[in-house]
C-alpha cells in the first residue's frame, strides 16, 4: 500500500513514528510535524475528491481531530500511517456525504405534531387506544397501514417507505390524511357536539 500512496518506505516510517509519540506521549510537536507534512496533502485529497476548499479544511480538522483522539490505536504492522491516516480521510469524506443526504425533519410530518391537550384530558389512555384502533378500520387501508406500522409498531415513514416499496412522499401524505382524519374523528368522539 505504500507504494500505492506514493510513500517511500521512510518517508512512511518516520510518519507511523510520529502517530506512535502522538499515541503513547500525545506528543504536541509530533503532531505539529505530523500536520505539516499530511495537511497538504489530505487538503488535495479531498478536493481531487470532489469537496470544496472550505468543506476540504473542515474535512482536514476532522481527520487530525480522529488521529489525535486514535493515535494510540495505531498499529504500523497492520497499515502504514499515511494508509491508516487516508483511511480516515475516505471514512470523513463519507460521513460528511451521507449527513448532506439526509433530508431535513420536515415539520408538517403528522409526527411532530402534538395531539391537543383536551383529548388527552377527556379520555383516558387505555380507551383512547380501543377507540382510536376502531377509528383505523374507518380508514382507508392504505393509510390505516401506515398509522398502525407507525405507532403501533414504531416504523418510521422511511422504514414504512421501504417495507411497502412506496415513495417516502406517499407514506407522508398517507399519514398526514389519516392524522388529520382521526384527530377530527376522536374530536367527534369526544365531543359529540362538534361537526
Amino acid at each position: 500500500m505504500r507504494e500505492k500512496l506514493g510513500e517511500s518506505p521512510g518517508v512512511a516510517h518516520e510518519i507511523d513514528t510520529l502517530i506512535e509519540n502522538i499515541g503513547r506521549h500525545r506528543d504536541q510537536d509530533a503532531f505539529r510535524q505530523l500536520f505539516a507534512k499530511m495537511a497538504p496533502r489530505l487538503k488535495g485529497y479531498f478536493i481531487r475528491a470532489g469537496s470544496s476548499v472550505n468543506d476540504s479544511e473542515d474535512l482536514l480538522q476532522d481527520v487530525l481531530l480522529r488521529v489525535w483522539s486514535n493515535a494510540a490505536r495505531f498499529d504500523a504492522n497492520r497499515a502504514s500511517g499515511p494508509t491508516w491516516i487516508f483511511t480516515i480521510a475516505r471514512n470523513c469524506m463519507v460521513d460528511r456525504i451521507r449527513r448532506q443526504r439526509r433530508p431535513a425533519p420536515d415539520p408538517e410530518d403528522p409526527l411532530f405534531k402534538s395531539e391537543p391537550a383536551s383529548l388527552e384530558i377527556a379520555v383516558d389512555r387505555a380507551r383512547e387506544q380501543r377507540t382510536l384502533r376502531g377509528m383505523l378500520d374507518e380508514l382507508p387501508p392504505e393509510q390505516a397501514d401506515v398509522v398502525r406500522r407507525s405507532f403501533f409498531e414504531g416504523h418510521s415513514l422511511a422504514e414504512i417507505a421501504k417495507i411497502t416499496d412506496s415513495p417516502l412522499g406517499t407514506i407522508k401524505t398517507r399519514a398526514r390524511l389519516a392524522m388529520k382524519q382521526l384527530r377530527a374523528r376522536m374530536r367527534r368522539h369526544t365531543d359529540p357536539e362538534v361537526s
